[in-house]
């Protein structure tokens, strides 16, 4: 959702609610935006025994946009929470985060 929503205008995704706390792309936008991922995201695995405590490192120094629950105060997590709300249609308002 976070992926759709930064890239929505961009790829020109119409999304509608889904869920309480969700929405969906129409499938012509879900196949333009998987097609966006297919070409431009990777993924490394990598074998550790302290994964949440190099998890949790990683996210505090380089603050990923898409990681929202890490980072739940900081100004970028709270645009991610508002372009997602404006993605189920509601407000595109910060006073509703606090």
């Amino acid at each position: 959702m976070s992926l759709g929503a930064v890239l929505a205008e961009q790829l020109q995704l119409s999304a509608r609610p889904s869920g309480v706390r969700g929405f969906r792309f129409e499938p012509e936008g879900e196949a333009r935006l998987s097609r966006w991922i297919e070409d431009h995201v990777s993924v490394a695995i990598r074998e550790s025994g302290h994964a949440l405590v190099e998890e949790k490192s990683l996210i505090a120094m380089q603050e990923p946009l898409l990681n929202i629950s890490g980072r739940r105060h900081k100004t970028s997590a709270e645009t991610m929470l508002l372009l997602r709300r404006r993605m189920r249609g509601l407000p595109f308002d910060r006073k509703v985060l606090h």
